[in-house]
């Protein structure tokens, strides 16, 4: 069996099971990657060293650690889905068993700083359909929290003035839920529509040529921006801008039970990793929230009263 027929296999699968289009996207991409590096070879070839090149491949790319543990994850599941239903031989092991996870970087308190914010902002060119669509689906995202890839699916009808339903067949959960909008972005979206027009039919944020926008086009889009605005393309990427809303969401006192639902978490886990705090954010409200300034002031009085 070759890479591309296990490949094969592996999608009608995931359909069956009725697996997500992202996750059944996700498999195309990372075997597709894997054989434009190693070939088409047959699977029962390919040995741990091969595996071992790729992934120093990946990050001569320049790719980061937990892009590239999302490549092994699939790469493993991959050859163990087709080990556990024998399509091949019973001496093969799977060249993955003992590759490890690289330890990732802490991601997830990367929020956009104010002032470097305002400054991308004001690069926008909010004159052309192509500005207005992007600085609304900037702030969307900042308003929201939706995930970049739910972001480019959204029709017309999904906004609803005071939230945005993201739709069963959108949500990377396989779930329905209701993000509610800030107050601000109502106007915003309107003025965006009015120039939208009939463009892209349903599509609330089309590309150029009407049709459903990539991700990956969205982000070139918001480097080139960066770049304009001179700033560090490092800062600016499609998903610093849900990681921004999580964590002043929590620091504006924010419930983390309901920012799980809101971005659409299925564990707690996943949702406290936006739970780290800078310095300056412990010391905000510690005057107010502990009991020992009461109690010096207590200790203080009887003292004088002697």
């Amino acid at each position: 069996m070759k890479i591309s027929e296990g490949l094969k296999y592996i999608i009608l699968t995931k359909k069956s099971e009725k697996a997500s289009k992202w996750t059944i996207r996700d498999y195309n991409v990372v075997l597709k990657e894997f054989m434009v590096f190693l070939g088409d070879i047959e699977v029962e070839e390919i040995v741990k060293q091969d595996i071992m090149e790729f992934i120093e491949h990946l990050f001569e790319r320049g790719l980061s650690e937990t892009t590239v543990n999302i490549r092994i994850r699939y790469l493993r599941a991959y050859f163990n889905s087709l080990i556990e239903d024998n399509l091949l031989s019973s001496e093969f092991e799977s060249p993955l068993k003992t590759v490890k996870i690289f330890r990732e970087q802490d991601s997830y308190n990367r929020e956009i700083p104010f002032r470097v914010l305002n400054k991308f902002l004001r690069a926008v060119d909010v004159s052309s359909f192509t500005g207005r669509r992007n600085y609304v689906m900037i702030l969307t995202m900042l308003g929201t929290g939706i995930r970049p890839s739910e972001l480019i699916y959204l029709e017309e009808q999904d906004w609803k003035d005071s939230h945005i339903i993201v739709r069963t067949e959108v949500a990377k959960s396989r779930k329905m839920r209701i993000l509610p909008l800030p107050d601000d972005l109502e106007p915003e979206m309107y003025r965006y529509l009015t120039i939208k027009g009939d463009w892209g039919g349903e599509l609330l944020f089309p590309n150029n040529e009407g049709e459903v926008m990539t991700t990956h086009a969205f982000g070139l889009a918001l480097r080139r921006l960066a770049n304009k605005a001179g700033i560090d393309e490092g800062v600016i990427y499609p998903y610093a801008f849900r990681h921004t809303f999580a964590i002043n969401y929590l620091r504006g006192g924010g419930d983390l039970f309901r920012l799980q639902k809101i971005l659409g978490h299925a564990t707690l886990e996943m949702t406290r990793r936006y739970v780290t705090w800078d310095i300056e954010d412990l010391y905000t409200g510690l005057n107010e929230a502990t009991l020992v300034k009461e109690v010096v002031k207590r200790k203080t009085t009887k003292r004088r009263r002697r």
